[in-house]
């Protein structure tokens, strides 16, 4: 169900710890991985280690930088 999955993401980005959360956590981790190593090192390397990308990942939750990206993401998408 959409709704419920929504929901069970906002509270994942809005800091409900758990395995849920990890998982986020490790998705967000690859996507800057490869974003870092797709802007950066030409020959197919990362630029950025690995536990960096997972500190930064877990910034951006704890934060609340994640949410708001997600919010924004939603906005947009309806045309607001």
């Amino acid at each position: 169900d959409a709704k419920v999955n929504a929901l069970i993401l906002r509270e994942i980005l809005s800091g409900r710890e758990g395995p849920l959360q990890d998982v986020v956590i490790a998705n967000a981790s690859l996507g800057i991985l490869c974003s870092e190593s797709a802007s950066g090192k030409k020959d197919g390397g990362f630029s950025v280690a690995r536990s960096d990308a997972v500190k930064r990942a877990r910034e951006s939750v704890n934060s609340g930088n994640a949410l708001k990206k997600l919010e924004d993401l939603a906005r947009y998408s309806h045309g607001q």
